[in-house]
This record gives structure tokens, sequence and C-alpha cells, in this order.
């Protein structure tokens, strides 16, 4: 029987344990207790996903943060995750920034598969992820969400919000709390995370 791994750019990761290092919490305590203890940091590598996954759930189960995606995720901006993320915040414009996030989609993390289409003055940015549904899974999607709508707001502007934002699930008071929704369609229950905007914005430059 042929078994699937997946990887995860580890850099992803040094936000979130900044965010833990500013509120005063013991990074090394709260490694300790995962698998994550095994890896260095100090050099950017790559961990099992299911590494990140179990990490995620002693967060949630222990509740050092009650809500990871809105205290840390919701902030972070592209350049701050590694040498893969200063070299898309450094493109001209959106859409070569997502050109490139497409090709070398990789990089980020093998379980996620990222699509752009174009539709006429309609376009649509959306990810799909490969391996099977998951508590941990759940949660580094919402982390990744919340990076990419950052990855937007960095072109055009803090204030901007999608036509459109389609989720797994039908819990949204996680993306309220990233991104407000007024004016916004919010359709649940989706195979992906994306969201529709105008086209024309492909343009908008860095």
């Amino acid at each position: 029987m042929k078994n699937n791994y997946h990887f995860y750019n580890q850099t992803f990761l040094n936000p979130l344990l900044r965010g833990f290092e500013r509120s005063g919490a013991s990074v090394d305590r709260i490694l300790s207790r995962s698998s994550l203890k095994r890896f260095s940091f100090k050099n950017p590598a790559y961990i099992p996903m299911q590494v990140l996954y179990d990490f995620l759930l002693i967060l949630r189960n222990k509740k050092y943060l009650d809500d990871i995606t809105e205290n840390f995720y919701s902030g972070v901006q592209i350049n701050e995750i590694g040498d893969f993320g200063e070299f898309l915040a450094a493109q001209p414009d959106l859409y070569t920034i997502i050109s490139e996030g497409i090709k070398y989609e990789h990089l980020l993390q093998t379980n996620t598969k990222i699509k752009l289409e174009i539709s006429g003055e309609i376009a649509k940015f959306y990810t799909v992820h490969l391996d099977s549904p998951s508590p941990g899974r759940d949660i580094a999607e919402k982390m990744a969400f919340a990076i990419s709508i950052n990855v937007f707001r960095m072109v055009l502007g803090k204030n901007w919000r999608p036509v459109e934002i389609q989720i797994p699930g039908f819990s949204t008071q996680w993306i309220e709390a990233i991104i407000p929704i007024d004016n916004t369609t919010l359709t649940c229950g989706c195979e992906h995370y994306g969201w529709v905007f105008e086209t024309k914005l492909l343009a908008a430059t860095n």
C-alpha cells in the first residue's frame, strides 16, 4: 500500500513562535511537548505535515492560544516567513506574486495546490489540500488562509476585501476576526478555501 507524505516549510512557523515569545510564553516548554523538538529552526528546512498538525492540536488542547489564526496569523506579512516569502514580496504586481506562488508552490507546503482562474472581469484564487481532512489540517488551513489574505492586502491595502469568500465547513466567526465580511458574499460548505475578486486588481502594483 502506497503512503503519501507531505512536508511543511518550517520558516512559516517562525511568526507563530515569535508570537509566543512576545506574549511571555516559554517556547522551549511548548516545543518540549511536541515532536518539533527534534528539529532545528536555525536553518530553513521542512517538517512532516503530521508533526505540524500534532503541534497545532497541542496548542489548541492546552489552550496556549484561544485562536491561533486571530492572535498571530492575521497580522503576519509574507516577507516575515523566510526567503521565499521575501522573494514573493519583491514581485512587482499581484499577478506576478500569484503566478510565482503557483510556480513554486512546492516550496510552501507539499499538500497544497494553488489555483487562479480568470473568467472575464472576475477572477478566483483558491487552494486545494491533498491530504485527508483532520482537526490539525483544519487549523493549518486557517493559518494559510490568513497569510494569503495578507498577501492580497500587501498590494491592495489593508481595507481590501474580496467580492466573495468560499470556505469548507460552516463556522464563520474566525474569518470575521481576520477580515470584515460586510459587503462580501460568504459561501460555506465548499471543497476549498478561495475568494473571488475583480480581474483588474491583478495589475495592481506592489
